[in-house]
């Protein structure tokens, strides 16, 4: 698994990066958009929404509730999850996180 701090390999780094994640980004809804199978790999895009209490992608949160799509790529060897790839619509994700705060 890999990350902008560099790749991740093995279980306890995995729980580690994702409880990390869980703490950062605070999902509130996933729905799926696009799902392809392969023989040894599977393709699933999402529409994500939720809150960033902390930082994501190195920006301040600062409670927003943002929405971005993601893609996963799983590939399995031997029955499991050998390798996973994920692309975020990064640009978005910015463009939400340091828009001007709206008047409540």
């Amino acid at each position: 698994m890999g990350d902008p701090g560099g790749p991740k390999h093995g279980i306890p780094a995995a729980l580690e990066f994702y409880r990390q994640l869980c703490k950062d980004f605070r999902a509130e809804k996933e729905e799926r958009t696009h799902t392809y199978y392969s023989e040894d790999a599977v393709t699933i895009e999402n529409a994500m929404t939720g809150t960033v209490p902390n930082s994501f992608m190195g920006l301040p949160g600062n409670g927003r509730r943002i929405s971005f799509r993601i893609l996963h790529v799983f590939e399995f060897r031997d029955g499991r999850i050998s390798r996973e790839n994920v692309w975020l619509d990064g640009a978005s994700i910015v463009a939400q996180l340091t828009a001007p705060a709206q008047a409540g």
